[in-house]
């Protein structure tokens, strides 16, 4: 599974299709607490042929090192530092549950 270096850790993310175009439209998919990329499954195998579909690891989930944060802004930070560590020029993002926070605490203070 591909990674990038933020901060100094590992955030583990999958990437369809295989290849990512940078400026493209991403779709950056982000889990609830306890989840990793799988519950974007649906997801990361339906849309490839429109976009660019990426579903992150959050810090101290599935393969992205430890520690997770006790925060939701905490977790909001390491999102916008991934889509810039990434290169990504068009982004929408998505979450679930936690996810979802992390989301709406970007759009209203990022």
């Amino acid at each position: 599974m591909p990674e990038v270096s933020v901060r100094g850790r590992r955030l583990a993310y999958e990437v369809q299709p295989g290849g990512l175009d940078k400026s493209s439209l991403s779709v950056v998919f982000i889990h609830g607490s306890g989840g990793d990329r799988e519950d974007w499954r649906a997801q990361l195998d339906g849309l490839p042929q429109v976009v660019n579909v990426i579903a992150l690891e959050l810090p101290g989930h599935g393969e992205s090192d430890p520690p997770g944060e006790a925060t939701v802004e905490a977790y909001a930070h390491w999102v916008t530092d991934f889509v810039d560590a990434m290169g990504l020029q068009a982004v929408m993002l998505v979450g679930c549950s936690l996810g979802s926070a992390i989301t709406q605490w970007i759009a209203l203070f990022a």
